[in-house]
């Protein structure tokens, strides 16, 4: 695979809109609203992550997760609530800062989330077919993502090798193919009509 295969998955990714993650206010249940459950994969990327290809700029894929997408984004917006990115961020801002973990609070990593982090989601209909995703974009995105990491990128303090915040799938012997890249962009055409 050439890093033909990282630039194409950004361009096509770049085509979903991004969204801020947002703090979630609770509202008071009246009466239960029956739960909806949307698989899919989402994509975050972490302000001034970016490169260039060709004429573009890009945002840098910083990590790529999947499941129930109600409830595990949601956990992104929740305060005090720690998904692993979280953790990994939690671990981060205390190496940068040179202090022990206890020393960040869940207020500042919540911040920091809200701050510099966005996101791209793919709703897929089911979840065995976003674990392929997840299996073969993350070794895909890991193999060429620690050519493009900045100079402040925080995850540097987390001894992260493959630029990227995801540490499962990083050496996954499963990578994007022309074909798989066809039918990922089939799936998003698909997705904004």
């Amino acid at each position: 695979m050439s890093n033909s295969h990282y630039f194409a998955i950004h361009e096509l990714l770049n085509q979903l809109p991004p969204e801020p993650i947002e703090v979630q206010v609770k509202r008071p249940h009246h009466r239960r609203r029956p739960r909806v459950r949307y698989n899919g994969i989402y994509f975050m990327y972490q302000q001034d992550e970016t490169f260039k290809f060709g004429d573009k700029t890009y945002e840098r894929i910083v990590y790529v997760g999947i499941g129930n997408l109600k409830s595990r984004l949601n956990d992104y917006a929740r305060i005090n609530v720690f998904p692993p990115l979280k953790q990994k961020i939690e671990r981060a801002l205390a190496a940068q800062k040179g202090v022990l973990l206890d020393a960040i609070t869940p207020q500042e990593v919540d911040d920091y989330v809200k701050s510099n982090f966005t996101r791209r989601i793919l709703r897929i209909s089911s979840a065995d077919e976003a674990q392929k995703w997840e299996r073969t974009i993350i070794p895909t995105v890991a193999q060429y993502s620690a050519d493009f990491i900045s100079r402040n990128w925080l995850g540097r303090w987390a001894d992260l090798p493959y630029g990227i915040w995801n540490t499962e799938y990083t050496s996954w012997p499963l990578t994007l193919q022309d074909k798989d890249l066809l039918e990922l962009s089939e799936l998003i055409k698909t997705k904004l009509s």
